[in-house]
């Protein structure tokens, strides 16, 4: 009989996979600059990434696991509660998700809950911050502390603490970090106060970051940096790659006091672009601007012209 335990990738598994990709769709979020992406240390991705000039290419099997992630939130909320704390996962008053606000409505996210009863300070309220890590990750958690293990994370703590602190003076300038071992179940846990001078700081790179029309300078000194090797967008910084064409990266396109503004007057729908869509020069791929008609109908590059699609 043959021998039906080979070690290949059923269909149905690849089936179970496609599920995920149909969901993603496109894979745009229509998102704002949030928290967990203000401790990246390049400027340049930050806003490669809120322009919105790659789409994730997420495979079924990483689409997967994010959904794990989000599925062991509710886990995490039993396990608080299960333990006597006070626990809301939930806004209170808008029964949706909490969700800040930094400075500009292009900046904010949604936090995993907020907690109190900590042996530590029991009448204090608590950002509450959730993650998974792997075996590795893990114990660099436990042996060296949040914030030199996992600065973004720290980072997004302070933000959310800067913000829930600035509507309820007082009251929730303190974190709680827990996170999983995915490989054993371990949970470890820490407590976070709000560092309100680099909070602020940290708002204020988010901010800049987002009103600047053109990509800030990058952290790399080369194709070679080490800090450079795995980022996404690197064949735009050293390899003259373009954008994918998109609404936020578009010349009429502009972050604006209450959300996008197309310059050029057309509808702002779901980021897709329309025909009039015109690169930012420097995210065109083609060098730079050598002409352009009156109307913007085309710019001409060193090596093309960009007439829309």
């Amino acid at each position: 009989m043959a021998d039906i335990s080979a070690a290949v990738e059923p269909e149905w598994i690849k089936r179970i996979y496609a599920h995920y990709e149909r969901k993603n769709k496109t894979g745009w979020r229509g998102h704002r600059l949030g928290p967990s992406q203000a401790g990246r240390a390049c400027d340049r991705e930050i806003w490669y990434n809120f322009r919105e000039c790659r789409a994730p290419d997420w495979s079924g099997r990483m689409l997967r696991l994010f959904d794990t992630g989000a599925r062991e939130e509710s886990r995490f909320i039993a396990d608080l509660r299960n333990a006597g704390l006070e626990v809301y996962d939930r806004d209170p008053v808008t029964k949706r998700q909490f969700s800040v606000t930094l400075g500009s409505v292009h900046v904010g996210g949604s936090m995993d809950g907020v907690g109190r009863g900590f042996d530590e300070a029991p009448n204090k309220w608590h950002v509450l911050e959730f993650k998974t890590h792997s075996e590795k990750s893990f114990s660099l958690l436990k042996k060296k502390g949040l914030q030199e293990a996992k600065p973004e994370h720290w980072t997004q703590c302070q933000l959310y603490m800067l913000a829930m602190n600035r509507e309820f003076p007082g009251e929730f300038d303190r974190a709680v970090y827990l996170a999983k071992n995915k490989n054993t179940d371990e949970l470890w846990g820490c407590r976070v106060y709000l560092d309100n001078m680099a909070a602020e700081k940290i708002e204020a790179r988010c901010i800049s970051i987002v009103n600047s029309p053109r990509p800030p300078a990058g952290i790399g000194n080369g194709p070679d940096d080490f800090r450079c090797r795995f980022c996404s967008f690197r064949d735009m910084c050293y390899e003259s790659a373009p954008a994918l064409r998109g609404c936020r990266n578009c010349l009429h396109s502009t972050p604006g006091p209450s959300g996008w503004v197309c310059e050029d007057g057309q509808h702002w729908g779901t980021g897709e672009p329309c025909r009039r869509h015109r690169y930012i020069p420097e995210v065109a791929g083609m060098g730079a601007v050598v002409d352009a008609s009156p109307g913007g109908e085309w710019v001409k590059y060193e090596r093309g012209v960009d007439e829309g699609f």
